[in-house]
Formats: C-alpha cells, structure tokens, sequence
C-alpha cells in the first residue's frame, strides 16, 4: 500500500519544546506526520470566549488549515482539550479521520468556569478518540498505527523538524 495519509499534530507552542522523550517528538520524524502550532489567538484565549463562538472560529481554522495541508489527515494529535474544537471542526470535514489524545496535564492557575470547560473538552475528546495515549509512553504502537492507516512512517533527512505552513 503507497503512503497517502498524513498525521497532523495539534501543538500547544512551538515545536522546538517538545521535549526528547516525548512521543510526539518520536512520531514528528515520520514523513507523514505534520506539527501545527497555536493559531495567533492561543487555544487557552480561545478557550476563554463563549462555546458556540468559539466552536465557529474552530470550524473557520480547520477548513484554512485544510487548504494548506499536503495531504488528506488520517488522523489528528490533540495535545490538550482547548485544542478538541479544531480537531472536531477537521474530522467533520474529513471522512475517515481518527482523533488520537495524548493526555497531558492541565494549565495551572485557571479559573473554576475554565476548569468546567477543560473537563467537558476532555471527557469529549476521550470518547471520541480511537487512541488515547500519554505523552512519555512507548511509542510502537503510534507508529503501528500510523502504518495502518496509510502514513508514510519514513523517516528521512527533512522528517525531524517540519512543521505545516
């Protein structure tokens, strides 16, 4: 099977901070695997605004990021459940798309209705994901996955350091 699908990574800052042992670092040296990072206005800004709003702002991102990705998302990282209306605005656009979450931890020194928000974005993502999995575990099974679903898992020269446009 040729690789076709492309695995996009929801980051929550720049790519140069995820750390060595950290599984999306492993997984971002794949070819097919894609690091985007925060939009101007940051998730947790977003996170911060009325749902339905920024629900509708989530759905305007993911149909630009769409535009600019190389391929078709086979599946889509979130890294933090600020970031689960971009991902869901992506997968309903997208047939087939897995939403993956790799559990992190939540931001200290939020306020009791982001607290609310963050448990009902996370208990979200967590059932809608076909993989959930801690950011510092083995990383096999990603990659097993990411074979399954038609990643190019390749890792060449220009597979350690991109980012999408």
């Amino acid at each position: 099977m040729r690789p076709s699908g492309l695995c996009v990574l929801l980051l929550g800052g720049a790519v140069e901070a995820l750390g060595a042992e950290d599984a999306l670092a492993d997984v971002l040296r794949a070819d097919g695997v894609v690091a985007v990072e925060p939009a101007r206005l940051s998730y947790r800004a977003q996170g911060r605004l009325p749902a339905e709003l920024a629900d509708a702002l989530a759905t305007l991102q993911a149909r630009r990021l769409l535009r600019v990705l190389p391929a078709t998302p086979a599946a889509v990282v979130v890294t933090e459940p600020l970031q689960y209306p971009l991902a869901r605005g992506l997968l309903a656009v997208v047939d087939g798309c897995e939403l993956w979450y790799a559990r992190g931890e939540r931001p200290p020194g939020v306020s009791a209705r982001m607290l609310r928000r963050l448990a009902a974005l996370e208990e979200q993502a967590s059932r809608r994901a076909a993989l959930t999995f801690p950011r510092d575990g083995d990383t096999a099974p990603l990659w097993e996955r990411l074979r399954d679903l038609g990643v190019d898992i390749r890792v060449s020269a220009r597979g350690a350091s991109r980012s999408a446009p």
